[in-house]
């Protein structure tokens, strides 16, 4: 896992047109606009539009989630989903589900194949910020 890049994804904002994102059972759909120099210039959700820079601060805390080590699931065992990330865009579209291992580490797939982890502290600052910002509030790189 050293050689490997550590990120989950790294497709560029202004490629994205939809991002959904699921904590506790609760769906979370942005649709992004860009305009002709590729300037992401709206954020909408639930149809309002939102602040485009708190948007960029938690895309950047997504970012942030890393791969961490390998992970071999138990055959037979159910995982219990705890969060996931929907990415469409012109190009692709892959959905990364992340499910419950212990008190601090995550399984997680892409598009329904995976062999490794991630901390589970890193998905809750993503889920801080999401409900931060679903609920109006200004984010910033440390809020």
């Amino acid at each position: 896992t050293d050689y490997l890049d550590h990120s989950l994804f790294s497709t560029y904002l202004v490629d994205i047109s939809k991002i959904t994102i699921t904590e506790n059972g609760k769906e979370h759909t942005f649709v992004m606009s860009v305009d002709s120099s590729d300037n992401l210039y709206d954020v909408s959700y639930n149809g309002n539009s939102m602040d485009v820079q708190s948007f960029k601060y938690l895309y950047e805390q997504l970012l942030k989630i890393y791969m961490q080590g390998n992970y071999t699931p138990e055959e037979g065992r159910e995982y219990e989903e705890y969060f996931s990330i929907k990415v469409v865009s012109e190009t692709e579209v892959f959905d990364i589900v992340f499910y419950t291992v212990s008190a601090t580490k995550c399984y997680y797939t892409v598009d329904g194949e995976g062999s490794y982890y991630v901390f589970v502290q890193d998905i809750d600052k993503a889920i801080k910020k999401l409900n931060a910002y679903v609920s109006g509030e200004t984010l910033g790189p440390d809020r």
